[in-house]
C-alpha cells in the first residue's frame, strides 16, 4: 500500500471524526457516552477503586449479606480488599 493512500485515508477518517492525525500516524478520538472497553476501564485509577472498596466493606456488619453477581466484582474481595474475614454462602 502506498503512503499517499494510507495518507489519504487517514485524512478521510479524521474528517468523519473517528480518528486525530498525529505525528507518524493516528489515535482514535474517544466519544463522549461511549463506555471504553472493561480492560480499560479497569486499569484505571485502582488506588481509588482501592480506596471505594476499603471503604464499602466497612460499611458491612459482622451479621451483614452481600450478594455479588459477576466476577467482575468480586475481584476486589479476591485482592484482599475486605476488612474482615469473609464467610461464603451458596
Amino acid at each position: 500500500m502506498a503512503a499517499v493512500t494510507i495518507r489519504r485515508d487517514l485524512a478521510e477518517l479524521e474528517e468523519l471524526g473517528l480518528l486525530v492525525s498525529t505525528h507518524g500516524g493516528a489515535r482514535r478520538v474517544e466519544r463522549r457516552g461511549t463506555p471504553k472497553p472493561f480492560r480499560v476501564r479497569q486499569a484505571e485509577d485502582p488506588e481509588a477503586k482501592a480506596a471505594i472498596a476499603r471503604t464499602a466493606s466497612e460499611l458491612i456488619g459482622d451479621d451483614d449479606a452481600v450478594i455479588l453477581t459477576t466476577a467482575r466484582r468480586r475481584k476486589p474481595l479476591r485482592s484482599g480488599w475486605l476488612a474482615g474475614p469473609l464467610r461464603r454462602c451458596v
